[in-house]
């Protein structure tokens, strides 16, 4: 019997789910003090770059692949980096304006991204059945944005357009990740994607002339908790794992992260969906689950192709 290479690969992604729960509810604490998202995001990024760099240097292999880097060969990082980014500000400018179950819902459109990119990269076709799903789930999508503006004070219809533009930030992201294909060692290239993060989002700050030292302390110990669980534990493993599953893979197991976030916030900020919300919600994820259903298949070609390029690459 032939061993699948990608198990172990999968196998991670899936353990994710865990410290994903906790992504949502600590950046919300972390703005309920005061601080902006772009603040929040700089900090999370900038001891992540911190502690990437210090693993990837005591690794010959990242160190040989990472000071040598040329300009084509970081441009892919740089540019994930530059998504990555907007993922983030987006993300925290979300929970800044709308439920953590708002924000995590909607993110569950990230599936239909990374396949709309897959189309992009493999041209892979899409069902009228597939069709159908991505429809139901846009209704979902409508009905939580239309009660968010009109009856629930805690949401908003702005923080939803901020949670879906995060979620198509957080596809592009992933997909230059799935376009890497091993041909960068994965600590290279994550030295790379945190430290272009990290100053993008302080020329952001810099060009709105917000300060990046926080007004309360206590944001920098959320931004380290955020680094070693959300993104040591969860982009980092994304980050290593995206080139053998493809993204589709990777977002459509981020569909259990609204579940647990959402009883996290339920423990710490008291929110509770309401009747509209999990009506909606229940929607986007039949929506999403349907279209995954229906696109099996593609999705199936597409992780073939990924696993070739980056066999091809790293032998």
């Amino acid at each position: 019997m032939k061993y699948d290479s990608s198990a172990l690969y999968r196998t991670a992604v899936l353990f994710t789910v865990i410290p994903l729960a906790f992504a949502g509810p600590l950046g919300k604490l972390a703005l309920s003090w005061g601080d902006s998202p772009i603040i929040i995001a700089f900090w999370r990024q900038l001891t992540a770059t911190v502690g990437t760099l210090a693993i990837a240097l005591t690794s010959p292999r990242a160190r040989g692949a990472l000071f040598p880097l040329t300009r084509p060969t970081a441009l892919l990082p740089a540019m994930a980096g530059l998504l990555l980014a907007g993922h983030y500000f987006n993300w925290y400018s979300a929970l800044s304006r709308t439920t953590v179950f708002n924000v995590t819902i909607l993110s569950c459109l990230q599936p239909f991204f990374a396949l709309a990119g897959g189309w992009l990269l493999y041209r892979e076709r899409t069902s009228p059945r597939a069709l159908a799903a991505i429809a139901l789930a846009a209704a979902g999508a409508v009905m939580i944005g239309f009660f968010s503006a009109s009856q629930e004070g805690q949401a908003s219809l702005a923080g939803d357009g901020f949670a879906v533009l995060s979620a198509v930030f957080f596809t592009g992201y992933l997909l230059c990740g799935q376009s890497a294909g091993g041909r960068i060692p994965p600590l290279a290239y994550m030295t790379v994607l945190y430290g272009s993060s990290a100053l993008i989002l302080a020329a952001a700050a810099a060009a709105t002339a917000t300060p990046l030292w926080p007004s309360d302390i206590r944001t920098i110990g959320v931004a380290v908790l955020l680094t070693l669980t959300a993104t040591f534990m969860v982009h980092s493993v994304y980050n290593w794992a995206v080139g053998r599953v493809g993204a589709v893979y990777v977002t459509v197991v981020t569909l259990a992260e609204p579940a647990g976030a959402s009883l996290v916030s339920w423990i710490l900020f008291s929110e509770i969906p309401g009747a509209a919300s999990l009506a909606g919600g229940a929607l986007v994820l039949a929506g999403v689950i349907l279209y995954i259903v229906f696109s099996r298949r593609s999705g199936a070609a597409i992780g073939k192709k990924v696993v070739s390029r980056s066999e091809c690459a790293s032998g």
